[in-house]
This record gives C-alpha cells, structure tokens and sequence, in this order.
C-alpha cells in the first residue's frame, strides 16, 4: 500500500513544483515589463541659465478705446526670454511646454500655442509671418535643444506707462494673458508634454 501511495504522491509534487516555477518565471518577466515600461516614461532632465533681453518698449495705450499702438517698422522680436541648455539631456521644443508665473497668474506656452496678431484685442505687436510661433531656436531653425543651444520666448507685445514697463503674452484664443513688469522676479518650469513632470525650474529677472 505504501509503495501504491508514493508512487501517487509523486506526480503531484512535480505538479506543484512546475506550477511554483512557472508563478516566478512570471513574476520576474512581469517585474521587467514594468521596469522597461517606466524607462520609456522617463521625464527627461536639463539645465537651463534664462536671462531677459529688454531692447524698446514702445507700446503706446489708445486707452480709453482698445489696443497699443507702436512705432512704424517695430518688430516684436525687440523683447524676448533667453533660454539656454546648460547640460543634461536633449530635448525636443516640440516636446515641452513652458510655464511662466508672476505672482498668482501664470501662463504655459508651447509649440500649439499661436501668437495673436490682432493688435486691437491682443495689444500685439507682432507682424505675420515674423516669429509666428513662441519658441525660436537662435541660430538654425532644428528643433533639438542640446547643451549650449539657445531658444528665445518672443513677447507678444510690450507698454510702459504709470511708472511701470512691460512685456506680455497672450496667444490666440487665451483668455487673459501674462505681463511681466520689467525688474520683477518670474518663476519658471519646463514641462516634459509626454510624462507631465518638471524637467527643470527656477525664476529669473526680467
């Protein structure tokens, strides 16, 4: 009888063990599943030195009616945020958005962002085609940002008046938009589209 009965435990033992081989096998491939699934997800990562370049403001205010008004042949590409990749991984302008933060307003730009031209709703002073969209390489029109390439964030417009000077950013079809006061401190963030995450942030001086 006893020989019958192990020769009957036998194959369930092997059973077990092959069921017990084949849960790990599977947990360590589902384990490197995951693992190659979160490196493609990877936030990308990079520095930046941001600094702005303040050439003319000379919106004039037709207030108490709409809009600015500026000087004949005034391009907008007088006033601008300097970015440039200090080190880290190259990225892509059409892969990321920024975000600018002055106080409690803020406003996040990216390459389906389009400047407004209308220079009566917008205050614009910007001229078709010149620097249609936010983000310009300086130097070649590649969208690859590696280390020490520069982009540069156009302002839409710029006015100076009761003591104050700014440059703005209202692209088309936004509600409201963003002034930056000339020798304030702005907040910054550079977000990767594909994962949502912060690549890099910190604040300049207009």
């Amino acid at each position: 009888m006893n020989s019958k009965s192990d020769s009957a435990v036998s194959p369930v033992i092997g059973i077990l063990l092959m069921l017990v081989v084949t849960i790990i096998i599977a947990a360590v491939v589902s384990s490197f599943a995951g693992g190659m699934a979160k490196d493609e997800t990877k936030t990308p990562q990079a520095s930046f030195s941001v600094k702005s370049n303040i050439n003319s403001i000379s919106g004039t205010s037709n207030y108490p009616g709409d809009g600015y008004t500026y000087p004949g042949g005034y391009t907008e590409d007088k006033n601008y945020i300097e970015f440039q990749h200090k080190g880290g991984d190259t990225l892509s302008l059409s892969d990321i958005k920024l975000q600018l933060q002055s106080g409690d307003t803020k406003i996040i730009l990216g390459t389906d962002n389009s400047p407004n031209l209308d220079k009566t709703t917008a205050f614009s002073c910007r001229e078709d085609p010149v620097n249609s969209t936010y983000f310009n390489k300086v130097g070649d029109s590649n969208k690859y940002i590696s280390t020490s390439d520069k982009f540069r964030l156009v302002a839409d417009g710029n006015y100076g008046g009761w003591g104050a000077k700014y440059i703005f950013y209202r692209p088309e079809g936004m509600q409201g938009g963003l002034g930056l006061e000339v020798g304030s401190k702005i907040d910054y963030s550079i977000i990767d589209k594909t994962s949502g995450r912060t690549i890099t942030s910190g604040e300049f001086t207009v």
